[in-house]
């Protein structure tokens, strides 16, 4: 599940696309129905769709 995926920090539809990163990952992906950026890097999740106008980002916040 994509969404789960996000929320673990782990790469989407098994690493397609994904690019190796100094603080971790990003991912460039393009269908008919979505074209997602989504980039891992240290304690940040940041995944935008521009075809659903979608876009999540996640920090890790350390008490």
């Amino acid at each position: 599940d994509i969404l789960s995926d996000i929320l673990k920090a782990n790469a989407l539809w098994q690493g397609k696309n994904l690019e190796k990163t100094d603080c971790g990952f990003e991912q460039n992906l393009k269908a008919k129905n979505y074209e997602i950026f989504y980039q891992v890097c240290d304690n940040k999740v940041s995944f935008f769709d521009k075809i659903s106008h979608t876009k999540i980002i996640l920090t890790h916040i350390q008490n």
